[in-house]
């Protein structure tokens, strides 16, 4: 299952419980109603501009980005959208390391 039909479920029943929460609270924001710590789910995911997920046109925000999932895509068209945000060719097999001073918009 998607990771976000399943958490808006889980929201959605407001009844508590083991996989139910009665309230939400998104990245410090206020909860959706008052209730106890217990019943109240307190989630905070990453920011999209900084942890970009497959974006069509990744390449215009590579100089905000921390990571790049380069979803919606298999096999070589993973390593283009890689390439596309300079996120190809960080790891340095011989050394074992990542290559340091690399990633940002140019390489």
């Amino acid at each position: 299952p998607i990771f976000w039909d399943v958490f808006n479920e889980m929201r959605k029943r407001k009844t508590g419980g083991h996989w139910g929460f009665k309230c939400a609270r998104m990245c410090g924001m206020p909860a959706t109603c008052t209730t106890s710590d217990n019943d109240t789910i307190d989630y905070c995911a990453l920011s999209p501009f900084t942890h970009a997920t497959g974006w069509e046109y990744p390449e215009k925000y590579v100089d905000s980005l921390a990571t790049y999932h380069a979803n919606y895509a298999s096999n070589n068209a993973k390593i283009e959208k890689l390439k596309k945000v300079n996120m190809w060719g960080l790891w340095d097999a011989k050394s074992g390391q990542c290559v340091q001073g690399t990633f940002g918009g140019s390489r």
